[in-house]
């Protein structure tokens, strides 16, 4: 008989029940026994058995790395060639949380932020969404008062809040686009609604707001690239949405706090822009 190998004596165990034919069987332990080969070598089953579990571990292996790709493209459901659905749970944790208003300032330097106001917290969140791909949390400051909503942008550097409780207004003011300002303007009582009057004229509604002036909805996020219309995610009970013209990226504000949907080509063709122009 040959004796055996090095290789063979330190084989791992694989299988706790084998058969005489290294298949699992109802014995316990394993099976070892003796046969010859046609050219009279002694084979040591047991070997032989731990090699055919070698050979069957090998095509396990295989069949979960040739699945794995397809895990993977089922996680990432939720973009397209021409879409791509960012939820709040990839975002910084404080987006995560319901907000009451937005507001959407391109700064004159060529940063854009996204402010939440979050009254639960007492606090607005700043987000810089310059690249929709890199959305970061750059500061949260701390308001006192009721909760209001965004009404408009007043300029380039401030914008027109409406509070909540029918107490008046206000005006944000952004010449610190990372820690804004909140100043009472009582003088425009309750500015619920405006329209413009020329470049510098403005009509303002005083209007007690209710709680049908914000209606929420369920909205589905859609790809009509493929053969037929495919629903990628549904952002649940939004009251607000903002779109950035600049770089095509859509903002969702509802139950499951901030959700932000992305057109990939639109900012590669804003950062071709913005490079020319440079």
């Amino acid at each position: 008989m040959r004796p055996m190998s090095k290789f063979q004596k330190q084989l791992p165990s694989f299988a706790k029940e084998t058969g005489s034919s290294g298949l699992p069987g109802r014995g316990g332990g394993y099976t070892s026994s003796t046969f010859f080969t046609g050219t009279g070598d002694a084979v040591n089953e047991t070997s032989q058995s731990r090699g055919l579990q070698l050979h069957v571990l090998g095509r396990v292996l295989a069949m979960m790395l040739f699945l794995w790709p397809i895990g993977l493209a089922a996680q990432s459901s939720r973009r397209s060639n021409s879409v791509v659905v960012v939820p709040s749970s990839w975002l910084p944790e404080d987006a995560q949380s319901p907000s009451e208003s937005m507001f959407l300032h391109p700064n004159n330097d060529g940063t854009t932020y996204l402010y939440l106001e979050q009254h639960s917290k007492n606090h607005l969140v700043v987000l810089d969404v310059t690249h929709p791909i890199h959305i970061s949390q750059v500061s949260v400051v701390q308001f006192e008062g009721a909760a209001f909503d965004f009404v408009r942008a007043l300029g380039s550097s401030s914008a027109l809040i409406c509070f909540r409780d029918n107490s008046g207004s206000g005006v944000v003011q952004f010449r610190q686009p990372k820690q804004p300002l909140l100043i009472a303007a009582p003088e425009l009582k309750q500015a619920s609604r405006t329209e413009d009057i020329g470049a510098f004229g403005l009509l303002v509604t005083n209007s007690p707001r209710t709680t049908n002036d914000v209606p929420e909805h369920d909205i589905q996020i859609v790809d009509l690239s493929p053969n037929k219309p495919t629903v990628l995610a549904t952002a649940h009970r939004v009251h607000q949405q903002i779109e950035d013209s600049s770089t095509g990226a859509h903002f969702l504000l509802g139950a499951d706090g901030l959700t932000v949907v992305r057109q990939p080509d639109v900012e590669s063709q804003n950062e071709i822009a913005q490079k020319s122009t440079n």
